[in-house]
């Protein structure tokens, strides 16, 4: 997983994937040495443009307690959900969501928008890193059928 400005991300070992309803990875979120358990389950798939829900849960094991927080995600992929930044340790992940925009040139329309989230335990939004939005335009729509595209979001978001 690479990105602007972004190193690729190792994840220790992908532990299984069923029916792509179900991602679990094993991976260092925090560059700290100790690895977290992330778990993100498919919780719906709309009608029209079919954009998949899903819940990411990361799971960071301690040796008498877990700590546990989820986020609600729209357009997951294990490949390009998750970006580290260059000159960081750790990971973030890209919270998507569709949402409806304003430019004064072209006036309404509908934008994948994504914020930075980093994990320390939870998920907390960056305020240093800007959140990217990327208007759905017929080009737009292309590049989302395109099944080549395996880093997708950041795939279609780091382009624009």
């Amino acid at each position: 997983m690479t990105g602007v400005g972004a190193r690729p991300l190792r994840f220790a070992r992908p532990l299984s994937t069923i029916f792509d309803t179900l991602d679990v990875i094993d991976a260092d979120l925090e560059g700290d040495g100790s690895h977290e358990i992330i778990v993100a389950t498919l919780d719906g798939v709309s009608n029209g443009m079919a954009v998949p829900y899903w819940t990411v849960l990361a799971l960071t094991p301690g040796r008498y307690d877990w700590i546990i927080d989820s986020a609600k995600v729209e357009e997951y992929s294990s490949l390009g959900s998750w970006v580290a930044v260059r000159g960081e340790r750790s990971c973030n992940l890209l919270q998507t969501q569709w949402v409806n925009g304003f430019e004064a040139q072209r006036g309404t329309g509908l934008y994948l928008q994504a914020s930075w989230q980093t994990f320390d335990g939870w998920f907390v939004q960056r305020v240093d890193r800007p959140v990217i939005s990327r208007r759905y335009l017929y080009r737009f729509e292309r590049e989302r059928s395109d099944t080549t595209i395996r880093d997708a979001p950041w795939g279609w978001l780091r382009r624009h």
